[in-house]
């Protein structure tokens, strides 16, 4: 690809010779081919825990007629559910976090899991692919947590959703971390409890905004020194998640304290190292 040199020789059939260079520029346009697995992956049974996935189990095969691509290429996007994160009617589990998508967008863990009255979950995968061009090729695949074990889980829609580092969807926190917008509908202002905690050395931290405002979110030590400013500045209306890496930091305790319109809210983490 690029600029390239050809050389091309003439001969005016009476023994002249005369030698022309051309540059000829050659354009990768052609968008690499990725196909997914056809058939869903069926998580039993309903015990609430997680499995982990990786882009290997995801992707039967990944080409491109210019550049050398596998599977380790290929990266997460994003993941639905069409069942919410913590869903009435019984045998949910209510859990949040049910979608963990890893920071390097090769894998996710999905929590087994689904209403006991509905009938099934279905999570749905999105990846994608680039070639050294910037050409991209994107696929889905679908993850089954069925009613019964004998039923086949029916995809109502996507209600919930977990976007990755890697799918260009999220919010700048000013902070050079992704700040992440699920497209759930909020009843009301929260701040939840950091996921995992106690961690090491990153966590995630996620709040709901029924409304827009001004947000500022930040972390603060046990004497009450500033630590870190996750969020400062105008958000719309939402459910978030903005993830806190505390590698600089000493073993102990810490606080994160949101405050929006008239919604002030504070939690305790705890790294451990």
């Amino acid at each position: 690809m690029g600029d390239n040199t050809v050389t091309v020789d003439a001969d005016d059939g009476n023994g002249g010779m005369c030698s022309v260079d051309i540059t000829v520029n050659v354009v990768d346009d052609t968008p690499p081919t990725l196909t997914a697995i056809s058939d869903p992956i069926t998580l039993w049974p309903p015990d609430h825990q997680y499995t982990t996935f990786t882009v290997d189990d995801f992707v039967e095969s990944v080409s491109d007629n210019c550049s050398s691509l596998s599977a380790s290429n290929v990266t997460i996007t994003r993941v639905t559910s069409d069942e919410e994160e913590d869903a009435s009617g019984g045998r949910d589990g209510n859990t949040d976090d049910d979608i963990m998508i890893a920071g390097d967008c090769g894998s996710v863990d999905l929590r087994k899991e689904r209403q006991g009255g509905g009938n099934g979950r279905v999570y749905t995968i999105y990846l994608s692919v680039k070639d050294e061009a910037g050409n991209e090729a994107t696929a889905e695949c679908q993850v089954h947590v069925p009613r019964n074990i004998v039923s086949t889980a029916i995809d109502d829609g996507a209600v919930y959703e977990v976007v990755s580092s890697c799918s260009g969807l999220g919010k700048s926190a000013g902070n050079g971390d992704l700040l992440t917008k699920e497209n759930t509908a909020p009843k009301g202002y929260s701040l939840q409890q950091n996921y995992p905690n106690p961690f090491n050395p990153s966590t995630n931290i996620k709040f709901s905004l029924p409304e827009s405002g001004m947000v500022s979110l930040k972390v603060y030590n046990t004497i009450g020194e500033l630590i870190a400013e996750l969020v400062n500045g105008q958000m719309e209306a939402g459910s978030y998640s903005i993830p806190f890496n505390a590698s600089d930091l000493p073993s102990g305790i810490y606080l994160y304290r949101i405050i929006v319109n008239n919604f002030v809210s504070a939690k305790k983490m705890i790294l451990t190292k």
